[in-house]
């Protein structure tokens, strides 16, 4: 834009100051009807080429105009027909413009300057601005001709319109639409906005009003975006919005606009970008998270519903084994009724672990469990738990070990669920450690929270399989299915009740060199 305020600025000022000159070199002419000593002092003396033509023969000439042709002398000049000083291609320019001079009344000149091309001697050509005016010289009427060197000006006008042949051409073949709009009205379409708005040429849209393109839900946005980049705000990223093709489809696009210079005036230029096959991904892909999110709601709702139904009925199964194991009322008649009222009782206890585990899980995932918070000592939480765990351990010959520092705070949380947790972390630990192996828990207080950790000697788990291990229904490998028994439920489940409680769970293992399963309750559940 600058560049081209400065050209516009040049030529201004050098008609200006042709025209001065021009008026000057005329009434110089005009003053001395021969070509006396003081007359070719004076006119030699000026900044710009002068000729005075009478029948189209030079008949006085400066040296400015010599030294622009490339002449030895104004002596060289004169005689001379000075329509052969101009290139061909102008001839009928300058033949038409002295015609007009000459019907003029006397003492008329043109009103505005002529660009042609200068023939120098030595062949070479110079772009100047002629400046004309009737003269009399000798008595004879004539042609006065102010001559300036604008070959600069010249260069710099072809190097912007080179630039902007330039411009064009990339604007023409960018793979986005490009829109070119002034005053709200389209001015230019490249080929792929042609593409774009399904238009047979670009002049099916030029002349447009801009937003008849634009869909009349988003066009108080556009305009609200326009005049914000034109009040001088911030650009703006790129955003989504519908636009009308000429046939009046509608199509999603990305967009966006700035100012910029089009054949030497401000205007505005849009960007635009088909993203109607993003759209219908996006839209693909929302839909299917809906379905997810809804097929595991109904998953959730179903396990929980399946819970509650096998719960009852097994609640039953285990009181009524339970009666006939210990045989509360009366003897059975058999070793094998015990054992087997035993087995019943050990199996239903089992699922019914199994689906308790499930039935909180589901509610988890589903958003329908709450804490139930109070104040608790956590040693004595631990020693609970504890015994719970031992004559399973002893079966196997498995030491249990607690170290809680006597400095361990009281805990805000959930105790049953607390409880929950060491169970699962214990069992797991046992469960997975050979006989004559050990596992040990301890708590400490740290400055970002309190850590629980329960540290076994067992098979351990590879690096890469742990968060498998953290996968409801999913076990870290085909041996561990086979040798030990589960559903997988367990440490996934202990992961979602320690992050109920704004904490989280770490494990550390190794492959045969045991596992550490650390669980951090955040700093203000920690009561001094």
């Amino acid at each position: 834009m600058s560049a081209i305020v400065a050209l516009l600025g040049i030529s201004a000022c050098m008609a200006l100051h042709g025209y001065h000159l021009h008026r000057e070199a005329r009434k110089l002419a005009l003053a001395y009807h021969a070509a006396d000593e003081r007359t070719q002092i004076l006119a030699d003396r000026l900044p710009i080429g002068l000729y005075i033509q009478v029948g189209g023969r030079v008949v006085f000439a400066n040296r400015t105009l010599a030294a622009m042709m490339r002449a030895a002398s104004p002596a060289d000049l004169i005689g001379c027909v000075s329509l052969e000083f101009y290139h061909a291609d102008d001839h009928d320019k300058i033949t038409s413009r002295r015609a007009e001079i000459s019907s003029r009344g006397p003492n008329q000149r043109m009103t505005t300057p002529v660009r042609v091309r200068l023939l120098c001697r030595d062949g070479t050509e110079t772009f100047i601005e002629a400046d004309d005016g009737q003269a009399v010289w000798g008595g004879k009427a004539g042609i006065i001709v102010a001559l300036h060197d604008v070959t600069e000006l010249q260069s710099y006008v072809d190097a912007l319109r080179d630039s902007e042949g330039r411009y064009r051409t990339l604007v023409e073949l960018m793979p986005d639409a490009v829109i070119v709009s002034r005053e709200g009205k389209i001015i230019f379409l490249n080929s792929a906005g042609v593409q774009l708005f399904g238009a047979r040429s670009p002049e099916d849209l030029i002349g447009r009003h801009a937003a008849d393109i634009v869909h009349p839900d988003w066009r108080e946005e556009i305009i609200t975006r326009v005049d914000h980049r034109l009040g001088g705000a911030v650009q703006r990223p790129p955003f989504a919005h519908k636009l009308i093709r000429v046939d009046g489809s509608e199509f999603w696009a990305e967009g966006t606009g700035a100012e910029a210079m089009w054949d030497g005036r401000p205007a505005r230029f849009s960007v635009v970008r088909d993203i109607s096959e993003r759209k219908r991904i996006e839209q693909a892909l929302e839909e299917a998270k809906e379905g997810a999110e809804l097929a595991n709601r109904t998953k959730s709702e179903f396990l929980a519903n399946m819970s509650h139904e096998l719960r009852t009925p097994l609640n039953a199964v285990i009181g009524f084994s339970e009666l006939m194991r210990k045989e509360l009322l009366g003897p059975l008649g058999s070793e094998r009724y015990l054992e087997y009222a035993a087995d019943i009782y050990e199996s239903g206890s089992h699922l019914l672990g199994v689906i308790n585990d499930i039935l909180d899980l589901s509610k988890i995932e589903a958003g329908k469990i709450d804490l139930e918070e109070e104040t608790f000592d956590l040693s004595v939480a631990v020693d609970a738990t504890l015994r719970l765990i031992r004559e399973r351990a002893e079966r196997r010959q498995i030491a249990l070990a607690a170290r809680i520092g006597a400095s361990v705070p009281q805990l805000r949380a959930d105790e049953r669920k607390v409880k929950q947790i060491l169970i699962n972390l214990l069992s797991n630990a046992v469960k997975f450690t050979p006989e004559g192996g050990s596992v040990t828990i301890s708590a400490e207080r740290r400055p970002d929270g309190l850590v629980i950790a329960v540290t076994d000697t067992g098979i351990g788990i590879a690096p890469e399989d742990v968060p498998r291990a953290l996968e409801p229904f999913k076990q870290v490998s085909a041996a561990h299915n086979r040798t030990h028994e589960g559903t997988g439920l367990g440490l996934p489940l202990t992961k979602r009740l320690v992050e109920l409680h704004g904490g989280r769970l770490e494990i550390e293992s190794a492959v045969g060199r045991g596992t550490t399963v650390s669980v951090q309750f955040p700093s203000e559940r920690m009561i001094a």
